[in-house]
């Protein structure tokens, strides 16, 4: 593969390149007792120490993680086993002098995050409280239910009121109808979870397997479309690591539309985009030689006629980036935000939400799949304001358990943008309503709160937002991803398993019985 000139030599991830002390020799065999990180309280020696051990190598990769953002439970339950078992701490050998300097400074700081961390997590901050009152929108649920309910994609197709829903359990990418009645259905290899229309067709990007993986098995495919039928017609890209997203666009200038790629992938993954051939073939540049990339949005925001990649990344080295074209498809780095690693970015939107003319970031934060965890309360949903040079504040905040994705439009037809929001996390112990947070905007980026009832009969994996029945005004989409392994209350998992929905239809009623002059679309509704 070619190299892009940006520089990443340098960015490494506790999830795959270093270890603690940059000696741990992850090909040693001896394993150490079971017992080992069973620790006694730090003296206060002790705790210095490990505090400046912690400082010194655990800021080598990312943003230091200070005690506070995890509670005890986590830090030694989740946190630090999964961490020992990613830098290779249990195959060292404690009768090796070399190993045993890293072993007993590994100690150190294990006893200080143990020691410094609260007794409890930390309690979410001031929001609007959540009203169960969705008044603009009906809840449709359209008896769509193939196989266990794990849907990986659902998109609304405006142009033609069509659904697109992805899923993991059958492998098909479905075309339901506005009432979601389904219509045809295409096998695929793996999970479909992205879906684009290009002036050179339909391109599917499918992930090769949901759960976190390092196989080479997603690819990007290209389809043939008529009507309401998909068919394949070839790959486009394959041997992809987990990707969890593709972008379209000309990067190098040469009237050939390129991909970008964001290959999640595991312990590795990458950042990369493809130049497209003469021939319609594509030569791999990686950008990013690390796991964690999210998903991208292809904008010029220096306007020097070259398009820009802004990415989103996780596992570890979180943060938002942009990446400078200098319309060779070469690229500068500008950070835009970085986080701390167990920050659990997990979506973004590009949106000019206060309509003075630049693109700024909409995010939401909540990823708790790595390992059971406690409630976060930096999890949810961020507005980044851009001043015009690529600087971006943060000008919202709305504290959300578990946020995953969050999708902003004028849902009330009022003239300003409003923020859709799920959580594939809530706190479903005090407040399982956060499964779906619909934010209506009052002025000022102050916003109202409501979700509704039937939030809580799927879990939430998935959304999208745009006008599916014609009547112009955007509906939503939610998809349900509820066989999972992580654990919540019996009787919901149950209810999930027998009555859950895969998708659910919130129609949005500002403009009810009617289509909109400017559509010319008949949905059959």
């Amino acid at each position: 593969m070619r190299r892009s000139v940006l520089n990443v030599g340098q960015a490494c991830s506790l999830s795959h390149r270093v270890s603690l002390l940059g000696r741990v020799w992850l090909s040693l065999l001896t394993v150490l007792p079971s017992t080992w990180g069973q620790t006694e309280p730090a003296t206060t020696r002790e705790f210095q120490r490990g505090k400046e051990l912690a400082q010194r190598y655990c800021a080598t990769c990312h943003l230091f993680p200070d005690p506070n953002l995890l509670d005890r439970s986590t830090w030694q339950k989740g946190t630090m086993p999964f961490l020992r078992g990613r830098l290779g701490i249990d195959r060292l050998d404690p009768t090796d002098p070399d190993h045993r300097v890293v072993l007993d400074e590994w100690q150190l700081v294990w006893k200080y995050y143990f020691a410094a961390a609260p007794e409890k997590a930390l309690p979410l901050g001031p929001r609007a409280p959540i009203q169960m009152d969705l008044k603009r929108f009906s809840v449709v649920n359209p008896g769509y239910r193939p196989g266990q309910r794990f849907v990986t994609l659902t998109q609304i197709d405006p142009a033609t009121c069509r659904i697109y829903v992805g899923n993991a359990q059958t492998k098909t990418l479905d075309v339901l109808d506005a009432s979601g009645k389904l219509l045809s259905s295409l096998a695929v290899e793996s999970p479909p979870v992205g879906l684009a229309r290009r002036s050179s067709g339909w391109f599917c990007t499918l992930i090769g397997r949901v759960p976190p993986h390092d196989q080479r098995l997603g690819k990007v495919i290209q389809l043939d479309n008529k009507g309401d039928t998909f068919a394949w017609r070839a790959d486009a890209l394959a041997n992809l690591g987990r990707p969890t997203h593709s972008a379209f666009g000309d990067l190098n200038g040469d009237g050939r539309e390129d991909l970008v790629v964001s290959g999640f992938g595991n312990i590795m993954g990458e950042l990369a985009w493809y130049e497209q051939r003469s021939d319609g073939g594509y030569i791999p540049h990686v950008i990013y030689d690390r796991p964690g990339a999210v998903r991208t949005e292809l904008f010029d925001f220096n306007k020097d006629g070259h398009l820009d990649i802004l990415v989103l990344m996780a596992q570890a080295k979180e943060g938002i980036y942009l990446l400078l074209n200098n319309g060779h498809g070469q690229f500068t780095e500008k950070p835009v935000v970085e986080q701390h690693p167990v920050w659990g970015y997990a979506g973004f939107q590009l949106v000019d939400f206060n309509k003075d003319g630049f693109m700024d970031v909409l995010t939401a934060n909540g990823d708790n799949g790595e390992y059971p965890s406690c409630l976060k309360n930096y999890h949810g949903i961020r507005l980044y304001l851009n001043d015009g040079q690529t600087r971006f504040r943060e000008a919202f905040f709305y504290p959300l358990n578990g946020a995953f994705k969050a999708v902003a439009a004028d849902f009330d037809l009022d003239g300003d943008s409003d923020i859709a929001a799920i959580s594939y996390f809530p706190d479903y112990e005090s407040s399982p309503e956060e499964s779906f947070v619909y934010l209506e905007n009052k002025g000022g980026l102050k916003f109202d709160a409501f979700s509704f009832p039937e939030s809580v009969s799927g879990r939430w994996l998935v959304m999208d937002a745009g006008d599916v029945d014609g009547d112009g005004d955007p509906d939503i989409v939610l998809g349900a991803a509820n066989r999972t392994p992580y654990k919540v209350n019996p009787a919901l998992y149950e209810k999930w398993q027998n009555d859950g929905p895969s998708i659910l239809i919130l129609k949005n009623e500002v403009i009810s019985g009617r289509r909109s002059p400017a559509r010319r679309i008949d949905c059959g509704l």
